[in-house]
């Protein structure tokens, strides 16, 4: 099963050379070196009592982005290859939130299918319904007519016999 990295994880696993440092890519060499003797001061494992194992590695992690970055040829092999790097993850990426809103939207279109088939059955209902109370007004309404002219007949015949006596 593949785990979803979280966002942070991505934030931090694509932090460039430059954002160790902390200078943009476009700094100069006075500026990387610069940058470099701050971070180092502040991250020397002997100004960190307590926490000597993380500002080692993160120590260590500056000592390099600076051998990288402060000689040209390996700065500019660097900056080539994170670019492709980049397109490359952004590409991935781009596909990925396609395919999540190509399901969000399959996904919408399966609710609206469902949606449509309840108001069709709901109509249904009520059509079915009104045809029935119809069918019940006029079987009211027939039922009426044959009382009314049983009643007619009925009063016709009484009325014979009583003419005929």
């Amino acid at each position: 099963m593949v785990r979803e990295a979280n966002p942070r994880e991505v934030e931090q696993a694509m932090a460039t050379l430059y954002d160790m440092l902390g200078v943009p890519m476009h700094a100069t060499g006075e500026e990387i070196k610069q940058a470099y003797r701050k971070a180092a001061m502040k991250w020397h494992p002997d100004r960190n009592s307590g926490a000597e194992e993380v500002a080692r590695a993160t120590f260590q992690e500056i000592k390099d982005a600076y051998a990288i970055l402060s000689d040209a040829a390996q700065r500019k092999v660097y900056d080539t290859v994170y670019t492709e790097q980049m397109r490359g993850w952004e590409a991935q990426r781009a596909r990925q939130q396609k395919a999540q809103a190509d399901a969000q939207i399959e996904g919408m279109k399966a609710q609206a299918d469902v949606m449509l088939k309840q108001a069709q059955a709901a109509k249904v209902q009520v059509e079915t319904d009104m045809l029935r109370q119809q069918a019940q007004a006029q079987g009211e309404a027939i039922a009426d007519q044959q009382f009314a002219e049983a009643m007619a007949a009925a009063a016709q015949q009484d009325f014979a016999a009583a003419v005929a006596q």
